[in-house]
């Protein structure tokens, strides 16, 4: 009786031990190896507790860590905007059953977010060259070429490029999850709206979008997390150029841990973790509250 009451577990533990092996072990020795002075000079078995002393050097503005964190804060609020916004107009116009090529749709913009991400950067790398890229050729047959510029080479233009890919990449997987909400909501609520005059705009606002809080809490977490563990796209278009201006925090991570100075790199690793779940959890509860307010 005992044995078959706890069989069904069993077929957990394996799942288990992988999880807690690769995951949970990594990241609680990670936490343990940022206060120490781990680095390529000395073994891991010679290490020293320092305390703080990482994160000290992290916030030293000589060292221009610091620059990627708010560049990686950037970036991030403007993906997540963006993504949800894209997502959702997308959501509305291709979940009307009107619409005879919405299934096609759905999957032409759903294409990107299944696509490697390193790949999306080197295929973007050579739609923004400055010669002959198919950016800079619209522009110009559209009578733009005045507009036309390096859009890698310059800082402002280069974050342009890698919100814009970024954007481009994670839209359709949101615009996914904003249908599935869509099409539950019941159509009694627009009958009785279009019943009472209101307009598409009022039906948006008053209707579609509080019945869409629960999509909506789960894009905004997730395009956060996205836009805050870029690093693929950043580091394929412009691999943080120019000048570093355009590192952002994993890139840093990345480029500290091949500099052999794997202890600073664990420190920053611990860093974005703080960052994101600080930030995940302001807005997560940000939006159940609205939604409370909102079910009253």
């Amino acid at each position: 009786m005992k044995l078959s009451r706890y069989y069904p577990y069993w077929f957990v533990v394996p799942a288990l031990l992988i999880y807690v092996l690769f995951f949970i072990f990594p990241s609680v020795n990670g936490f343990y190896l940022a206060f120490t002075d781990w680095s390529m000079a000395r073994d891991i078995g010679s290490l020293k507790f320092v305390g703080l002393e990482n994160f000290r050097i992290i916030l030293d503005a000589s060292m221009g860590i610091r620059s990627s964190i708010t560049n990686t804060l950037y970036i991030a609020a403007w993906t997540t905007v963006l993504k949800n916004v894209i997502g959702l107009a997308l959501a509305v116009g291709l979940v009307r059953k009107s619409f005879r090529s919405k299934n096609m749709l759905r999957g032409v913009f759903f294409l990107p977010a299944i696509l490697p991400p390193l790949i999306i950067g080197i295929i973007f790398t050579s739609v923004f060259k400055p010669n002959n890229g198919l950016f800079n050729n619209i522009l110009v047959w559209f009578g733009m070429g005045a507009f036309t510029k390096a859009w890698l080479a310059e800082t402002a233009a280069a974050f342009g490029a890698i919100i814009a890919v970024e954007t481009w990449r994670q839209a359709g997987f949101h615009m996914a999850i904003y249908i599935a909400g869509l099409q539950v909501i019941p159509e009694e609520l627009y009958e009785s709206a279009d019943i009472d005059g209101a307009g598409s705009w009022q039906k948006l606002v008053f209707i579609t979008i509080p019945q869409l809080l629960p999509s909506l809490t789960v894009n905004l977490i997730l395009s956060l997390i996205s836009g805050l563990k870029i690093f693929e796209i950043v580091y394929s278009l412009t691999n943080s150029g120019p000048g570093g201006t355009t590192a952002v925090m994993l890139t840093e991570v990345f480029d500290q841990f091949s500099k052999g100075r794997y202890a600073l790199s664990s420190a920053l690793g611990v860093i974005m973790f703080m960052i994101v779940a600080v930030i995940v959890m302001v807005v997560y509860g940000f939006v159940q509250k609205k939604a409370g307010a909102h079910n009253e």
